[in-house]
């Protein structure tokens, strides 16, 4: 549902979820949409938005930078089979 959010907002199509929300029960497989109204203390989209940009995520989260020499990362994909899982577990 979030993509086809995106595809319609950049294709200008259709009524996105601006300004609403949408709730899903999975226990009772039910939806219900509520609209929810702007902030004008927001911080980001308020009367005096002081969020203006993206934050620096690695920073924020004090995570250390990679260099070259200790990338692990061999240009594969992130995705694993169940199966190969189980095969890396199992070689440890």
């Amino acid at each position: 549902m979030q993509a086809t959010e995106v595809i319609k907002l950049v294709l200008e199509e259709g009524l996105p979820m601006i300004g609403r929300l949408l709730l899903y029960d999975a226990m009772k497989m039910s939806f219900r949409e509520v609209k929810v109204r702007r902030n004008p203390e927001c911080e980001l989209c308020g009367e005096n938005p002081s969020v203006n940009g993206l934050i620096d995520y690695q920073a924020f989260c004090n995570v250390p930078l990679e260099s070259e020499d200790t990338d692990d990362f061999d240009g594969s994909s992130y995705e694993m089979t169940p199966k190969a899982l189980k095969q890396v577990l199992e070689s440890d």
